[in-house]
């Protein structure tokens, strides 16, 4: 083990462990790039076009080769829900285009590379959030039967889907991947209606049972409103006739809202509903098709890309601190541990546990105050980014009022003790410039492969939802103006305290011991957060409860799917800075890295 962490952190070799990190993350997004193309059958473009309104709009055409002027296929447009973009619907378009359909992604409105316009629930002129004009420019392309068209859409992409469908009646169906049963009477506008429904569905507030009888209850109307038998359950059965669009389903699957995206059975769902309305194929034909899938190989081969990608700074860092420019940066380990034994243990909980009960409610409060700020200083512009600034800028404030009150306790500690640096030594200016200096050779080098990645291949470094992505110009400078309050959170929080008052017991440099320490440093800042989720899941799944967010602590229910995205990305993140204190001795590297790659990830969220 210690040998191998040797090898890891040898400088003869981190630039070879360099190269062939990028080699295999190169072999990864080829191989997905070709599973998304069906190896060579569906040519995949991204397209740039003007909505109705004037606004740009970028989207994804996903388009089989046998789809040409002379031969045109059927199509669907795919919305996605809020705070994502056009490649969360990426499964759906490739299980579609692989099977004949063309399929269109979209950037919604103040979404991914498409224009900031309005607000993001809806503008005044386009409540569609662009999808009106996405439907009509997919209709005039001469491989598409414009007459043959499906709408799928999720969360906030059924109201797109929803509001398209209003105005364009000649759709031929359209899929609903979350929420509950509609009213059909209300919206008698629909074609062929098909409705996912999550049997956990996190903005229900409600039990299960009750959940599930109301949405029976719908069915039941609209059923009887159609003059058509009602099934036992009546639930999973398609009633009505594609002939003449009044065919409607309601697929209850196990499911939460985000799954409407990746599920396999919704998969499933989604695409017999279409093949069935757009191919005019038999139902028992478009199930037996529809329920292979190779979707999730290609969202596997990218998660691994992207945890590589991120693995790659070490190796990249190491051999940057062997140079003679940014030795001075580093320091040996600090060995003075300040809390040991129970007092650890209860300094790290009491940490975690104000980590996690404000996490219930100042990201929501963040969101309607910094949204309100916004209409007089647009300053901060991330609608769901503002929430999480907040919640890292309040608990910053507090670790850093109780680091005041310790120091006063504790004069006789030096800056270098805690893995920082006095503003009274004299190389101040020198460590901390050359810190950031590394940072940045190490951003360039992520970003540049992020950039190139993309260029050469229609995917993104990312795992059902966005992660590291190339950003157009008002995110990137969104990821400029969220990067100070972020950095405050991880110098103080991140760093000060988890690598300095709270620093846990450091062993011999060994892989074990590593772990280790990582596991305790993932603890001190995460326990109670990944506790607030199982608390949110297991009583849902398991019991049928409310969900605990939003049915019964009555606060922003998507705070529970954020934190199926915000778990895993922190527990990297503290694993490379657990590395780079333990290879600096000092908090600096660890903590801006930690910082960028949070304001990057939320900068590819939704605009206000």
């Amino acid at each position: 083990m210690t040998s191998l962490l040797e090898f890891w952190q040898s400088r003869h070799r981190s630039t070879k462990q360099v190269v062939i990190t990028l080699f295999v993350i190169f072999l990864l997004t080829l191989t997905a790039s070709l599973v998304q193309s069906d190896f060579g059958n569906v040519d995949v473009q991204r397209v740039v076009l003007v909505s109705h309104d004037g606004n740009t709009l970028v989207g994804k055409i996903y388009r089989p080769i046998t789809a040409t002027s002379s031969s045109p296929a059927p199509a669907a447009l795919l919305l996605h829900g809020l705070n994502n973009d056009k490649d969360t619907e990426a499964p759906t378009a490739i299980e579609l285009s692989r099977r004949g359909i063309v399929a269109m992604t979209l950037d919604e409105l103040n979404h991914g590379d498409s224009a900031a316009a309005g607000d993001v629930l809806g503008t005044s002129d386009d409540p569609s959030l662009g999808a009106i004009s996405a439907f009509d420019y997919l209709a005039q392309l001469d491989f598409v039967q414009a007459i043959n068209i499906g709408l799928v859409g999720h969360s906030m992409g059924g109201y797109s889907a929803n509001a398209t469908a209003a105005s364009r009646p000649s759709h031929k169906a359209i899929v609903f991947q979350a929420f509950g049963p509609l009213n059909l009477t209300t919206h008698s506008y629909f074609n062929n209606y098909l409705q996912i429904w999550d049997k956990y569905e996190e903005s229900a507030m409600m039990t299960r049972a009750s959940w599930v009888a109301e949405g029976e209850t719908m069915i039941t109307y609209n059923v009887q409103q159609a003059g058509e038998t009602l099934a036992s359950p009546v639930y999973d059965t398609t009633y009505g006739s594609f002939a003449d669009g009044s065919a409607q389903r309601y697929a209850l699957i196990d499911s939460t809202h985000p799954g409407g995206t990746w599920k396999a059975a919704t998969m499933t769902e989604v695409v017999a509903w279409l093949e069935q309305a757009l191919m005019g194929k038999s139902a028992a034909s478009a199930y037996d098709d529809a329920s292979s899938h190779v979707y999730y190989i290609k969202e596997g081969l990218m998660l691994l890309a992207l945890v590589l990608s991120l693995l790659a700074l070490v190796p990249l860092v190491n051999r940057l601190l062997d140079l003679d420019y940014f030795s001075e940066i580093t320091q040996e380990t600090p060995t003075l541990i300040f809390y040991e034994g129970r007092s650890w243990w209860k300094a790290a909980s009491l940490n975690a546990l104000l980590g996690g009960v404000t996490f219930v409610f100042l990201p929501f409060i963040g969101v309607l105050l910094f949204s309100a700020i916004n209409a007089f200083l647009p300053i901060f512009p991330l609608l769901i980014g503002n929430g999480f600034m907040f919640w890292f800028v309040i608990n910053a404030i507090i670790c850093h009022f109780f680091y005041r009150r310790w120091r006063h306790t504790h004069t006789d500690i030096s800056a270098a003790s805690i893995g920082a640096v006095s503003r009274d030594n004299p190389d101040f200016d020198r460590i901390i410039g050359r810190s950031l200096v590394l940072v940045f050779v190490a951003f360039v080098f992520l970003y540049a492969m992020t950039a190139i990645l993309q260029w050469l291949f229609p995917v993104e470094l990312r795992y059902m939802w966005s992660f590291i992505r190339v950003l157009q110009p008002a995110r990137f400078l969104a990821f400029l103006i969220y990067l100070i309050p972020i950095g405050y959170f991880f110098l103080m929080n991140g760093g000060v305290f988890l690598f300095g008052q709270a620093r846990a017991q450091a062993g011999a440099e060994s892989i074990p011991e590593l772990l280790r320490w990582w596991l305790l440093n993932s603890y001190n800042m995460l326990s109670v957060i990944a506790l607030v989720f199982l608390l949110e899941y297991l009583p849902m799944i398991l019991l049928g409860t409310a969900p605990l967010l939003g049915g019964i602590l009555g606060v922003f229910w998507l705070l529970g799917i954020f934190l199926m995205q915000i778990i895993p990305e922190f527990l990297v993140l503290f694993l490379l800075m657990t590395i780079f204190f333990r290879r600096t001795g000092r908090i600096y590297v660890g903590s801006f890295i930690a910082t960028i790659i949070v304001s990057w990830v939320l900068s590819n969220g939704a605009f206000l």
